[in-house]
């Protein structure tokens, strides 16, 4: 975890915490708790913040002075003033007991705590707190713009406040050199009273009255804003919901915003960009934290992305490693600031492509920034993805490419699907092969499980062509921080593809040397890599790989790729793991000077694959750089 991050700091282990000081505090009886039990919390942590902040908390009971202890410590690691290093420090111990009720126990004058099933923060609306190490560089890309427009005053909007972590990180950061009418906007009345307490709490100090707080409570994407605020914002800024909806209230936003969420199923936060857009003001900015697949998913992802490309200049992407949310470790969050064109503007700024500096995701990460001309190249990709390492020099790559489409040389279809209740029997026993049996030219059946005919376990059943045959099988399931996107082997009959792989099926099957070399090769992942970097290989993308046709070549990286696959094979027999995840560094140590072999013949196919498509040496020298680049 990053040290230096409060929101890491504060996790799921301070809730007993919280608990025993709710506890403490409630002296009404059971199940009838006045106020909600976060505000009650909010209001005792601010208290002894105060306490502490004018030396008076030398008698404080085992309790309160264990609570002191950790909101202290906390706070001791932030910029700024102390009070506001506080207030921050309770703003993120408060803000996971959000959606908390109070329920009276079995025994008399007992308590339970329970999250409210309307307002399960994670579960019901997808809300999760932003980390401040994230919150703090959006706010200062936003005053950078800011002071290089030479702006005066700032009108700044947050559709979903939650406890407070824009309004108090801009009162923080603004510090006083530009006046700020912050509109605080969530339909959880809870939250909005702890975010105002946490705002009076922080700016007790601030002499300058600069920074002003306004709320409201209502949903803000449906409702109409309040008539005495702004009709229009110079920002607009914020971490909406994290959720895919589906049913009346995504009809009822399909509706209000029909031109971009016009899918069945869509994620929420692309009905928050399409408010936003509504709410900002020519020349104004939209500032969001969004999952990384915004950069990528189809369906309504890709209208809202045409939107904003055509509507913005994308000034800034910023990627964030794993982990920075503790409630979704998996994700890779991302924020962008784009800016409104002028009717007027002529041009397409540059965007600038950062990584975060914060230590977490591991040393292998990627740690630069570079500038992309993203608002003319991204109209270019597929789906107008938000790609953060394409460029010009392999932009040629989303052109077509000679040859026929994959799809017409063979079938790519998904894997078996494995089923937790008996719908479909498998035709006969087999071998099944999942995403993590598959190396580049192997697939290891050391570890992979039989399926029985006798076993009904399978939502998606195989058919028996698909077990009979020879094959090529591809990990279907890729994690976006690995480099590679495509790894495919031969599978010989007896074996199928299971859950996370996929498999091809040329019409002749004496191709299957050909294609799994093609698919490993530098050129499909390029290729296929400036079109998606999303968790899951597309079948209807990889379905359009362009594939040319010369008996010649296709022998040639034939016999290659069977060299590739007997060597795999033996190296199998002398290896105790032949799928482990350094694979080059192990291999090297153990049998060098065989996996140099191997490497060799590597590159052999390369240098055809490369000559079948005719590709120039200076365009050669990108795809290898493309190819092995890691995005996030």
């Amino acid at each position: 975890m990053d040290a230096g991050s409060l929101s890491t700091r504060f996790t799921y282990k301070h809730l007993p915490l919280a608990h025993r000081a709710l506890l403490a505090l409630s002296s009404l009886p059971s199940g009838k708790l006045g106020d909600s039990p976060a505000v009650k919390l909010t209001e005792f942590c601010l208290k002894l913040s105060s306490e502490f902040l004018q030396g008076k908390s030398d008698r404080l009971n085992p309790l309160d002075r264990q609570i002191m202890e950790v909101l202290v410590g906390a706070a001791d690691g932030e910029l700024g003033s102390r009070r506001m290093g506080l207030a921050m420090a309770t703003l993120h111990f408060v803000e996971r007991t959000l959606g908390l009720a109070v329920q009276p126990g079995r025994r008399r004058n007992q308590i339970r705590f329970r999250m409210d099933e309307s307002r399960s923060r994670g579960q019901k609306c997808g809300t999760y707190g932003t980390p401040e190490f994230i919150s703090n560089a959006m706010t200062a890309e936003v005053l950078q713009a800011l002071a290089k427009d030479r702006a005066k005053s700032a009108t700044i909007l947050d559709l979903s406040v939650e406890a407070g972590q824009f309004p108090v990180t801009f009162q923080h950061r603004a510090n006083g050199s530009l006046p700020i009418d912050f509109y605080a906007v969530d339909r959880d009345p809870v939250a909005l009273s702890i975010a105002k307490r946490i705002v009076n709490f922080a700016g007790n100090e601030d002499e300058t009255g600069q920074f002003k707080l306004n709320t409201t409570c209502r949903d803000s994407l449906i409702d109409e804003l309040p008539c005495f605020w702004p009709k229009q914002f110079s920002i607009v800024v914020g971490n909406p919901p994290w959720k895919q909806i589906v049913g009346n209230h995504a009809r009822l936003l399909q509706q209000q915003f029909a031109h971009w969420l016009n899918m069945a199923r869509y994620d929420i936060y692309l009905a928050f960009i399409a408010r936003a857009h509504s709410l900002i003001a020519p020349g104004g900015y939209l500032s969001f934290v969004l999952p990384s697949t915004f950069l990528f998913n189809g369906g309504a992802a890709a209208n809202v992305r045409r939107l904003l490309l055509e509507n913005y200049d994308i000034l800034n992407v910023t990627l964030y490693p794993q982990s920075s949310f503790i409630e979704l470790s998996c994700v890779i969050p991302v924020s962008f600031l784009a800016r409104k064109r002028l009717k007027r503007a002529r041009y397409t700024a540059l965007t600038r492509i950062s990584y975060h500096s914060t230590p977490l995701g591991g040393s292998m990460r990627p740690r630069t920034s570079y500038l992309l001309d993203g608002g003319r190249l991204w109209k270019q990709l597929p789906q107008c993805i938000f790609h953060p390492r394409a460029n010009t020099t392999i932009s040629f790559l989303t052109r077509e490419l000679a040859g026929q489409s994959l799809n017409h040389w063979g079938s790519l279809i998904g894997g078996a699907h494995l089923g937790h209740v008996k719908k479909g029997l498998p035709p006969c026993s087999f071998k099944g092969i999942h995403a993590r049996h598959i190396r580049a030219f192997h697939a290891c059946l050391r570890e992979a499980a039989e399926y029985s005919a006798g076993i009904a376990r399978f939502d998606r059943p195989p058919d028996l062509s698909w077990i009979s045959r020879n094959k090529v099988v591809i990990q279907e399931m890729r994690y976006m921080t690995h480099k590679e996107r495509l790894v495919a082997a031969k599978a010989a009959p007896g074996t199928c593809a299971v859950s996370t792989a996929m498999m091809y099926f040329p019409q002749d099957e004496n191709d299957c040397d050909f294609f799994t070399a093609l698919l490993n090769s530098h050129l499909a992942n390029a290729w296929y890599k400036i079109r998606d970097v999303s968790r899951s290989i597309k079948l209807t993308f990889l379905r359009q790989l362009p594939v040319p046709f010369d008996s010649k070549y296709w022998k040639y990286i034939s016999d290659l790729s069977k060299q590739c696959r007997l060597m795999r094979a033996e190296f199998h027999r002398v290896m105790p793991l032949c799928t482990v995840s350094n694979e080059q560094d192990a291999f090297l140590k153990t049998i060098g000077v065989r996996f140099k072999t191997f490497l060799e013949c590597r590159n052999e196919i390369e240098d055809l694959v490369f000559n079948l498509y005719n590709i120039s040496d200076n365009r050669r020298n990108s795809i290898r750089k493309f190819s092995g680049l890691r995005v996030f």
